[in-house]
């Protein structure tokens, strides 16, 4: 199996790199076969870095030399869409990394291509694929919880298409809730004198199950952090990732917590590992790769995350209401 992989940038490095060599070390049929990036010396340094075996800085001549069974794409999200396109209409099994496109007709584009085509694909949310997550999945299973909470925070981020970041808490509580959104209400709170600039999203959502939640964002605050809630009778769930940035985290290696009655009945704190399996980067390739070994349609695709992208967008926008068509 040659996997080839198209963006060698931070993304690559902390997150795919170290994720293909641990899988191909475990699967010896596996070949790092590729790397291209539009940056000859970039491609270079992680041809040397992570063991492909060769690099490029033409992701399409490196298509037609390598003739790759799988592919990993992680651009600058302008690029993705385009990108995306024409190699779903080249059969070339993909995963790509979030958000798929800028906009949402980017997303649906990228969509119609994948179903013309019949290309399995994989959009690349890692906190679905986060140990810490999945566990706090498990444990709220069967559980009536009826309110959720996220936060999710962030130091000096002002960059105008801050929801390709902040999709992440919109995405990651819809597949905790495990129901799709029905409506968000978005509330804005300015700072300074510019009124572009939204430093704090306050997000009320309805999912079509019956749960309602809410959504902190708060891209320019003191800390680093994502932290997640579920409150049901007399019971509450508690979760906090693995976040580790230059500018400090509290949360460490992450941590569940689980109370009854106000006694905490379970607390787990997560044992620190390397970053691209507490990240869930290890989880999510091995996923999509053993889906594409097995002939199944991953899970994650473009038509499963449309939703997310349409939400998102809402920020961007400054709307005030998201309802489901």
């Amino acid at each position: 199996m040659k996997i080839g992989l198209i963006g060698c940038g931070e993304i690559a490095r902390v997150g795919h790199g170290p994720s293909l060599v641990q899988y191909a070390s475990e699967h010896p049929d596996v070949e790092l076969a590729a790397c291209c990036d539009i940056r000859p010396e970039a491609a270079e340094a992680f041809q040397k870095e992570f063991g492909f075996t060769e690099c490029a800085s033409d992701w399409e001549e490196m298509i037609r030399r390598v003739k790759p069974d799988a592919l990993l794409l992680a651009v600058p999200v302008p690029l993705t869409a385009e990108l995306s396109i024409r190699i779903l209409k080249q059969g070339i099994p993909l995963m790509l990394e979030k958000p798929p496109g800028l906009y949402p007709e980017d997303t649906r584009r990228m969509q119609e291509a994948a179903i013309a085509s019949g290309t399995p694909h994989q959009v690349a949310f890692n906190r679905r694929f986060m140990p810490v997550v999945r566990r706090f999945k498990e444990a709220a299973a069967g559980e009536a919880f009826t309110t959720w909470e996220y936060s999710f925070y962030r130091v000096g981020r002002i960059d105008p298409h801050y929801e390709t970041t902040s999709i992440h808490a919109i995405d990651t509580l819809r597949y905790l809730v495990g129901a799709d959104y029905r409506t968000v209400q978005f509330h804005y709170t300015p700072s300074g004198s510019d009124k572009d600039y939204v430093p704090a999203i306050w997000m009320e959502a309805e999912f079509l199950n019956g749960a309602r939640g809410s959504i902190h964002i708060q891209p320019a605050t003191g800390i680093s952090l994502e932290r997640f809630a579920a409150h049901g009778v007399n019971h509450y769930l508690y979760g906090a990732l693995p976040f580790y940035a230059a500018n400090g985290s509290l949360d460490g290696a992450g941590e569940i917590l689980e109370a009854r009655d106000g006694r905490i009945i379970r607390q787990e704190r997560a044992a620190a590992a390397a970053n691209h399996i507490m990240n869930g980067y290890y989880d999510e390739d091995a996923s999509f790769l053993e889906d594409i070994r097995a002939g199944r349609e991953p899970v994650n695709n473009l038509s499963t995350c449309l939703q997310s992208m349409e939400v998102a967008a809402c920020i961007y926008r400054r709307d005030e209401w998201y309802r489901q068509e």
